[in-house]
């Protein structure tokens, strides 16, 4: 409802992010094709993770369920 509410702000959202194993995810997991806005998730994710990694020095792993896991 949050993302739905911004709709036209809202550029990109990731589904999973896993803090114990240290992931951040993409849709979709039960395919290898990558969803026409990938790069905008790739992109995201990619900020994310750097801005994670500079402030608590944790890395991640981070892209397409499918792929990554």
């Amino acid at each position: 409802d949050l993302i739905a509410a911004d709709r036209g702000r809202v550029k990109t959202t990731i589904s999973h992010m896993h803090s114990y194993s240290q992931m951040f995810l993409s849709p979709y997991g039960y395919t290898t094709d990558l969803p026409a806005e990938y790069p905008e998730m790739f992109r995201a994710m990619e900020i994310a993770v750097n801005a994670l990694t500079s402030t608590y020095g944790t890395p991640y792993t981070y892209g397409n369920t499918a792929v990554t896991i």
